[in-house]
């Protein structure tokens, strides 16, 4: 059974560095010819027809030749197996599978959307027999637009919520929530550039182990989102700098950044323990007068606790 104070570990640590992985590495100043309302569009046909309406005939039609999708603890995938193993596999074991989103932004040839999926596990999924009970996950998605069509999607979810109600891993009393996000797009005083720079000003500032200095950037009543909490500045604070005393050595490198309106999206990936834990996540900051009013988290526990339990049993 999973250890319920691990999550918390994760949590802090993962507030400490914010750092994409090497696989998310990006250029947000290419130019994909297409407008916001553009990408809108494919995206929205891809949603609606391919992944919900199982329409595969319009595969061509809103994904390039050479499509790549990225999610943690896979390969890249090529379009033909993203197609067969995510899209059709999900219709297979859930036929009623749906999704809910909020358009969070588009900078660039870049689209950053927020997701709830899922349905009624109906079908065997990879030997694991039917539960006849519904499955929700939270998750982000960016896609990467070329020639009026996606070219790259980063699928990132919380997969120790899957795993735990698809029953590949031991119940715990209380599973996280599924409750959709609503991650509101709105209007800030301040720019997405100048909201991008305020954001890596800070990461900076943790990454110094300056604690303080990183939290001055939050508003006295900021909230922070976890996935099964909500914590205060304060109680970040305190665990920040307990992970800080924990684990000294963390590194943060090749950070990427998309922004619109009031909203800062970042990707990361956090090596620790001298680079024996490698893990990836996703932070969104709502701003508000120059401070982060609101973040979200989003990070592999799964993967985390995967690691680390290997490396309890190699020591062991």
């Amino acid at each position: 059974m999973l250890n319920r104070c691990r999550f918390v570990l994760i949590v802090a640590v993962l507030l400490l560095m914010v750092l994409p992985m090497s696989l998310f590495a990006q250029d947000t100043e290419t130019d994909a010819g297409m407008d916001r309302d553009a990408m809108i569009a494919v995206w929205e046909r891809f949603d609606k027809e391919l992944w919900q309406g199982w329409n595969y005939d319009i595969v061509d039609e809103v994904l390039a030749d050479d499509f790549t999708m990225y999610s943690w603890g896979y390969p890249p995938q090529n379009r033909e197996d993203y197609v067969q193993y995510w899209i059709m596999g999900s219709n297979s074991w859930a036929p009623a599978y749906t999704m809910e989103h909020h358009i969070l932004l588009v900078d660039g040839d870049y689209l950053v959307v927020d997701d709830n999926w899922g349905g009624i596990f109906e079908n065997e999924f990879n030997g694991q027999p039917p539960t006849g009970e519904m499955v929700r996950v939270n998750g982000v998605e960016i896609f990467h637009f070329a020639d009026d069509k996606i070219t790259e999607a980063w699928v990132l979810y919380d997969a120790t919520p899957f795993m735990l109600q698809m029953g590949f891993m031991p119940t715990e009393d209380e599973v996280l929530p599924d409750v959709a996000w609503d991650i509101a797009l709105g209007e800030t005083s301040t720019s997405p550039e100048e909201n991008k720079v305020m954001v890596a000003g800070l990461v900076e500032k943790i990454n110094a182990h300056d604690v303080p200095g990183f939290f001055a950037g939050f508003a006295d009543d900021a909230v922070i989102h976890d996935m099964d909490a909500d914590l205060t500045v304060d109680e970040a604070v305190d665990m920040m700098l307990d992970i800080q005393t924990n684990f000294p050595d963390h590194q943060a490198t090749d950070i990427t950044y998309f922004a619109e309106g009031d909203l800062v999206v970042y990707m990361f990936t956090l090596t620790f323990i001298e680079d024996q834990v490698v893990i990836g996540g996703l932070n969104v900051d709502r701003i508000e007068d120059g401070k982060i009013v609101e973040e979200w988290w989003l990070y592999d526990a799964f993967g985390m606790s995967q690691q680390m339990a290997a490396m309890e049993d190699a020591e062991s």
